[in-house]
């Protein structure tokens, strides 16, 4: 993304470290805030910033299960973080890209439950962030709006890009002779590789483990989303298994396929891709788009 057309300043005193530490002072009455960054004609505030860091934070416990001190970095990644969000934000009102409230509310609703489970109860929740839920739930609100307007602006563009041939010629044939990277002299090699029969061990226990986890949240009361968060391998699991909707032609072959013949709320048999072994829940489908949840068990070939 260029940004070259960001009009964005930041404030001097915002390196000095008695205003970063305000973030962290939840003792003190006094409320300051100021201007840090400023997107086109969209205002950024020193507040908006401490917000998401809360936020921010609260899932880097839960991702690593562990405490997470503040600090600076934490402080500027979130403003990094937030100044991209916008200038996308602008690109992708100019494209006319929205989401749904029904969409934006599941996701609420998703992830106010599993700060829940991390803290123990909403009382809890509520004393950590120093707001009510109800709080909680307006202020996540337009996060949540923005960040998936931003995701549907990303998948969009990324579906538009196409490089051919010609055009990486084109590109390495600018390149000065003196830029290219000098590459040592390579042999050649042929051999023939017997995959040992272990490999196949390591698929049937993927699978195994895949069925158990299915038996589990059909039989005995487990939801996908704690297997997902517990069990799944892949990006996914730390959002509960949660996929966001897309076109089914996004998918692979396998998933798509597998999607497409349930009913929302239904949950598919274990499901063999490239990726490993799934389980999918169907949440919804809207045209040729659809919005899954899913365990992703990977074939752990390297324990062989």
């Amino acid at each position: 993304m260029n940004k070259a057309y960001l009009l964005l300043f930041f404030v001097i005193s915002l390196i000095l470290t008695p205003l970063l530490s305000q973030a962290q002072n939840q003792s003190s009455n006094k409320k300051l805030d100021q201007i840090v960054a400023v997107v086109n004609d969209h205002i950024i505030l020193k507040s908006d910033v401490d917000q998401e860091v809360q936020q921010y934070m609260m899932q880097l416990q839960r991702q690593r299960n562990q405490q997470i001190s503040f600090s600076k970095e934490i402080w500027y990644t979130v403003l990094e973080n937030i100044i991209d969000r916008h200038v996308m934000l602008d690109q992708a009102k100019r494209d006319s890209i929205t989401v749904s409230d029904e969409r934006v509310d599941q996701q609420i609703n998703q992830q106010i439950n599993s700060y829940v489970d991390q803290v123990g109860s909403e009382q809890a929740l509520e004393e950590q962030m120093g707001q009510s839920i109800v709080q909680i739930r307006a202020d996540l609100r337009d996060n949540y709006r923005e960040q998936m307007i931003v995701q549907q602006f990303q998948q969009q563009k990324r579906g538009n890009v196409s490089i051919t041939r010609p055009e990486v010629e084109a590109y390495f044939n600018k390149i000065p002779q003196d830029s290219l990277p000098m590459i040592p002299e390579q042999v050649a090699v042929s051999q023939i590789v017997s995959v040992p029969p272990p490999l196949q061990n390591a698929r049937a226990e993927a699978k195994k483990l895949a069925e158990q986890l299915r038996d589990s949240v059909l039989n005995h009361g487990k939801t996908i989303e704690e297997m997902a968060r517990k069990y799944s391998d892949g990006p996914s699991a730390s959002s509960d298994g949660k996929l966001p909707m897309m076109s089914m032609d996004d998918f692979v072959a396998e998933y798509s396929a597998a999607a497409s013949s349930l009913e929302p709320g239904d949950i598919s048999q274990v499901v063999e891709t490239s990726f490993g072994f799934h389980v999918i829940r169907l949440n919804k489908r809207q045209g040729d788009q659809i919005d899954t949840n899913h365990i992703l068990i990977e074939v752990d070939e390297k324990s062989y």
